[in-house]
């Protein structure tokens, strides 16, 4: 079921549907022996220096999108990349090529900011005018476009990219990708009957999708 933010109330449902779905989808992946490229797993929560991070962020960027906001209190990183050396295995392994193209990305602030001066370093326009700055969230869409979001922003469910097929929210993006076991990019592929990628490798998709979605709820 889609959810519609309208309110706070809409945000701290979602976030709780977040936190349960992110921890059940880590350890589904983990049973199935997905190697994760951060050491420190898919998940890490936020501690006391949280709110200290968005008060910076306000400070520097002015107003932060609700959601966003509520997101960087409850989550310090979301990163299910999978490690590289896994992620190209041609050796047969059924998760061979699982994480390309992850949108379960969404980089702690620091290094938010960091990717910010580099993509700007690169050339990416980073600045609308005079006000508005793009905070990267880490990944991009398929037309290279990074996700973020741009601030000050006033959105409850902020706009992240648009690929043109049409804008996506926060929320979309999330909650797309958990109704497809956290890798909607072999959903699609699949769906259109294609069972390769740039990488020349595939995994098993249609068969662990079962294990993926494990205890994984609908919002």
């Amino acid at each position: 079921m889609a959810l519609q933010i309208n309110d706070i109330t809409d945000i701290d449902r979602f976030i709780e549907f977040a936190r349960h779905n992110l921890l059940a989808l880590q350890a589904n992946l983990t049973g199935l022996g997905y190697r994760f490229a951060a050491s420190t797993g898919g998940v890490q929560l936020a501690d006391d220096e949280a709110e200290k991070m968005i008060r910076i962020l306000e400070k520097r960027f002015g107003q932060l999108p609700a959601l966003y906001r509520k997101w960087y209190e409850s989550f310090a990183c979301v990163d299910f990349s999978q490690d590289p050396t896994q992620l190209r295995d041609s050796s047969g392994e059924k998760l061979a090529g699982l994480g390309l193209n992850c949108p379960l990305v969404f980089l702690d602030i620091n290094s938010c900011l960091r990717l910010q001066k580099s993509l700007e370093g690169a050339g990416v326009h980073t600045r609308h005018g005079n006000t508005l700055e793009l905070l990267p969230f880490g990944g991009s869409a398929s037309n290279c476009e990074p996700k973020g979001v741009w601030v000050p922003n006033a959105a409850l469910d902020p706009i992240i990219y648009d690929e043109g097929a049409g804008p996506v929210t926060m929320s979309q993006e999330i909650i797309a990708a958990f109704e497809a076991g956290g890798f909607p990019f072999w959903r699609n592929m699949y769906r259109r009957g294609r069972f390769t990628s740039p990488l020349g490798v595939a995994p098993a998709y249609q068969d662990i999708l079962p294990l993926l979605l494990k205890n994984l709820s609908n919002i």
